[in-house]
């Protein structure tokens, strides 16, 4: 969980027996042997079996190549995962590697995607794109879909396009590099008609350049007040004239979709003149004990848990 590590064999880090800390008391190399490899453009990513570590309730983490890992970090590329409820498939989102397909989209191919891999098979396939870098993802319970956040395009002004958070369609198209928020043509790129015709706009708009990264589902009750809905991990906006993001927000559901404007949860990371930042969100999970948040901050190091008073 911690930003520091060196290691570049596979690993499966188990967070067990002091949850309320956060204490890592395991890390184990995986046995290649007992294990499928998935390769993706750009990325690879290990399938593990629950018995290699006794068969307790443990978060997974699969972690990419360090050389990839090092190539995505240069081209803006994530790779972001989340387990299927059924256990059967993992989603992974690759990020597009240039602001609007800067080199072409040959060089795009595969990336802008959230992949679908099956666990058994090892085989994968795009699950949805035109996604130029979405990060987070969670699950609706009531409704069984898949939703992300997705960091838009640069170079258009504060506010155009905002990052959004939205439901992830099976075989749908969001836009980029074509077009933005539903078919919004962005002229600076070739365009393909075909593609711009079939972009879906995404059901919630969050603000320009928020940077929203992490997204976890909250039932109703585990923070007093607040209804069912989605947390937001905002890392915070570098290019805009007035800074956005910097804090933890709540955006409410009913029915399965957003329900009315978001509210902050956490905030003050960002000084009055904008010229320091106290910390920066980035991935949120319920805790443990279900009646808090635990969101992790890259700025301060460390991870904040947030409970009622």
């Amino acid at each position: 969980m911690g930003g520091g590590s060196t290691r570049t064999e596979p690993v499966i880090s188990a967070l067990r027996g002091s949850l309320n800390e956060g204490v890592l008391d395991a890390s184990l190399p995986m046995n290649e042997k007992e294990h499928s490899t998935v390769l993706l453009p750009g990325g690879m990513v290990h399938s593990a079996k629950m018995s290699d570590v006794g068969g307790d309730a443990l978060d997974l983490f699969w972690p990419v190549r360090a050389d990839y890992a090092e190539r995505a970090a240069k081209q803006s590329a994530l790779y972001e995962q989340v387990l299927a409820p059924d256990a059967k498939h993992l989603y992974v989102a690759v990020g597009s590697s240039s602001n609007i397909a800067d080199n072409g989209m040959e060089v795009e191919e595969g990336r802008a995607a959230i992949y679908e891999l099956d666990l058994a098979s090892g085989a994968s396939r795009i699950f949805a794109g035109g996604l130029r870098n979405a990060v987070g993802m969670a699950w609706e319970p009531t409704t069984g879909v898949l939703w992300t956040v997705v960091n838009e395009r640069d170079g258009l002004g504060d506010e155009t396009p905002p990052d959004y958070l939205t439901s992830v369609r099976d075989g749908g198209f969001y836009g980029w590099p074509y077009c933005y928020w539903g078919q919004t043509v962005d002229d600076r790129v070739p365009q393909d008609t075909a593609m711009v015709a079939k972009a879906i706009t995404p059901d919630y708009a969050l603000g320009g350049h928020t940077a929203s990264l992490g997204l976890c589902w909250v039932p109703a009750g585990t923070l007093p007040g607040f209804p069912d809905g989605m947390a937001i991990g905002q890392h915070g906006s570098w290019n805009r004239s007035t800074l956005s993001g910097y804090k933890l927000v709540f955006v409410p559901f009913e029915n399965g979709r957003p329900s009315g404007p978001a509210r902050d949860i956490l905030s003050g990371f960002l000084a009055p003149d904008e010229k320091e930042s106290y910390g920066r969100p980035v991935g949120v999970v319920v805790g443990p004990d279900g009646r808090s948040l635990l969101m992790a901050d890259d700025v301060g190091d460390v991870i904040w848990r947030v409970t009622g008073a």
